[in-house]
């Protein structure tokens, strides 16, 4: 072979080389930078599901509180009267802001479908395909002054280019606190509003040094102040006027002087303990226990009650049988 011929040889097989080099240079470019764009895509749906987590829970809250109000008002102006299912009608009101079929005010926009409106509108500029399939709603107390919504969903996200996907479930539990909210046993049984207080002074009865200082006792009934107690009914039973016992039951002392004036006398029971759920219970003569120490003389009491220690009456300050 002459030397023209080597020389052709050897500039081919460099050419071939650097062609070569360029090529898969170029593709592993492209490799990297397709992962890279999968990689960044990924953070940006992954962010969108925490957003929603976050979100959700928070428009859970919103929509919770909002039912409670309705629920509320519906039975104190639109039928004066208890819910059957107290746990159903709240699933209602809060998955599509109505009861009984009817919209509710206060519920406009606040609804939690609602809110999953809003989230798919909002997934349409992630160029994403988002649905959050709610299986299952549940409601229930986890302490006298909460309750829990408990939201279990079926995910799926996938980016419109086929980037990634994909699917999982999730559990999102709001607590809702009742406290600020009306009684509704109240709403049917007395027509008063009373909202839900707890009880924060330091003592019921302060019979230190024979002070016989009831001032506790007073603030209890003459405020409308409420108790945990596991012998009353909760807050969500007393939507459907069940005055059974729960261990998440509160209890507070009925201002029967309120009951006492004109417009309210209908619901006044002179002789009746003036615990709620014993002062509502359909039962007369309940009171045992009268003209307590310091108190006026429409708080009246129930033997359980006043023997129970809750209190602290017995042992510390006077009191008859009526």
């Amino acid at each position: 072979m002459n030397k023209k011929g080597i020389a052709f040889i050897i500039v081919a097989i460099v050419f071939l080389a650097v062609m070569s080099i360029i090529h898969f240079s170029g593709a592993s470019y492209n490799l990297k930078d397709k992962q890279s764009a999968i990689e960044i895509r990924m953070v940006t749906m992954n962010d969108f599901l925490k957003d929603f987590y976050g979100d959700a829970e928070r428009a859970a809250y919103i929509s919770g509180y909002r039912t409670f109000i309705a629920m509320e008002e519906h039975i104190s102006q639109d039928s004066h009267a208890f819910l059957t299912d107290p746990e159903a009608t709240f699933i209602e009101c809060f998955m599509n802001g109505t009861i009984d079929g009817n919209s509710i005010d206060i519920m406009e926009n606040s609804s939690f479908s609602s809110y999953q409106d809003r989230v798919n509108a909002i997934s349409n500029t992630f160029d994403v395909d988002f649905s959050a399939n709610l299986t299952h709603v549940a409601m229930e107390h986890n302490d006298p002054w909460n309750v829990n919504v408990t939201m279990d969903f079926d995910i799926f996200v996938q980016d419109r280019k086929g980037l990634a996907k994909w699917e999982t479930q999730k559990r999102i539990i709001t607590q809702i606190p009742i406290i600020d909210l009306k009684d509704p046993l109240y709403s049917v049984k007395s027509g008063l509003v009373v909202t839900v207080k707890p009880f924060s002074g330091d003592f019921f009865v302060n019979d230190s040094s024979d002070q016989n200082d009831t001032s506790g006792l007073y603030a209890m009934f003459n405020e409308s102040y409420y108790m945990a107690s596991a012998r009353a009914p909760s807050f969500v039973m007393r939507f459907s006027g069940n005055l059974s016992n729960s261990t998440y039951g509160i209890e507070s002392f009925v201002n029967t002087e309120d009951l006492s004036k004109p417009g309210f006398t209908t619901y006044y029971y002179e002789n009746n303990s003036i615990i709620d759920y014993i002062y509502f219970n359909g039962s007369i003569d309940t009171a045992k226990y009268c003209t307590f120490q310091n108190l006026p003389g429409f708080f009246k009491l129930d033997n359980e009650t006043v023997n129970s220690g809750m209190y602290g009456i017995f042992g510390n300050i006077s009191y008859g049988l009526c």
